[in-house]
């Protein structure tokens, strides 16, 4: 048998508890949503970015005489710059901070992603591809860095999942709008255009990114918010 929820005292009292902890947690601030926006809209530009090329792939193999082993070698090294740059990323990110480490992450990916529209050979396209790699792969430790700054342990998870879901959303907006830009301006207008969207998320990271402590408009509620920690919860043992 069913329960009704909209008459259980019990399922009314936790849409009640939860709505309550929602409401508690809004009102301390908001300061530390907006930076989960900055790394959720770098996610999505990350994904445009690296999705761009399968879309165009196309055209290019036809304007450029790709071969399917040109295509396999600039997707090779796209790979390759993503590997090395895990494993340099987050060393360099822990080193000089969040701030510096994926402004200049962007504005590399961005300059890399612009190139593109430059390039004339497969080679060029291959330089370009494993640069981006190299640069997209700061991404993920960043955001991760950010959200361990900006949100308490009882809200990692959710702040994990909404910057994660920047990569779908790139996934989605490349094929819808990319196909509308090629058809008015060509490929390599395409690729520009990408670049510039990174360096507009430059200087917002620029100009609106702090850490809590120096966030000049945090409160000191969302502050002690952010750095209080959620006792773990027990273990039951068997008797």
């Amino acid at each position: 048998m069913m329960l009704n929820t909209q008459t259980n005292p019990v399922a009314q009292a936790a849409r009640a508890g939860m709505g309550e902890k929602i409401r508690g947690a809004l009102a301390v601030g908001k300061t530390r949503w907006g930076m989960l926006a900055l790394v959720f809209f770098a996610t999505t530009l990350n994904y445009i970015d690296r999705a761009a090329l399968g879309v165009m792939q196309p055209i290019l193999a036809k304007e450029m005489s790709w071969t399917a082993m040109d295509y396999a070698n600039i997707n090779f090294w796209f790979q390759v710059g993503y590997a090395v740059g895990f494993v340099l990323q987050g060393r360099f990110i822990d080193k000089v901070g969040v701030k510096r480490a994926f402004f200049l992450a962007v504005l590399l990916w961005s300059l890399a992603t612009g190139a593109h529209g430059l390039a004339t050979s497969a080679v060029g396209f291959m330089v370009c591809r494993f640069i981006l790699g190299l640069t997209e792969a700061a991404n993920y430790p960043a955001c991760v860095k950010t959200t361990r700054l900006w949100f308490p342990a009882g809200e990692r998870a959710v702040a994990t999942g909404i910057f994660n879901a920047g990569t779908n959303v790139g996934k989605m907006l490349t094929p819808a709008l990319l196909p509308l830009i090629l058809t008015v301006w060509g490929w390599q207008a395409a690729f520009i255009a990408m670049g510039s969207l990174g360096l507009i998320w430059v200087i917002m990271w620029r100009l609106k990114y702090y850490n809590p402590e120096e966030h000049p408009t945090v409160s000191k509620a969302e502050l002690d918010y952010i750095n209080q920690e959620v006792e773990p919860a027990p273990v039951n043992r068997a008797a």
